[in-house]
């Protein structure tokens, strides 16, 4: 293999933008949909790759709504 190919590659600056929705399932008044729309933190380095920190905060349904903290992982970056 050549050694170009074996060192890890810095991540590039980005960040993703992520949305969706958790829904719950059910009839009459207990079924609802919580929505979010958020940007991710910039690339952060770990274990030969990268991470993003993502925060967000649903959207108001029922009278309630959801606080979200989570890590993304990308195991095999592409290296320019």
């Amino acid at each position: 293999m050549n050694e170009d190919m074996k060192r890890p590659c810095p991540p590039k600056q980005h960040v993703h933008e992520v949305t969706g929705s958790v829904k719950i399932s059910g009839c009459c008044e207990y079924a609802h949909n919580h929505r979010f729309a958020t940007v991710s933190s910039d690339a952060t380095p770990f274990d030969c790759s990268h991470v993003h920190q993502v925060k967000f905060q649903t959207a108001m349904d029922a009278g309630h709504k959801h606080d979200f903290i989570v890590a993304t992982l990308i195991e095999n970056p592409v290296c320019d």
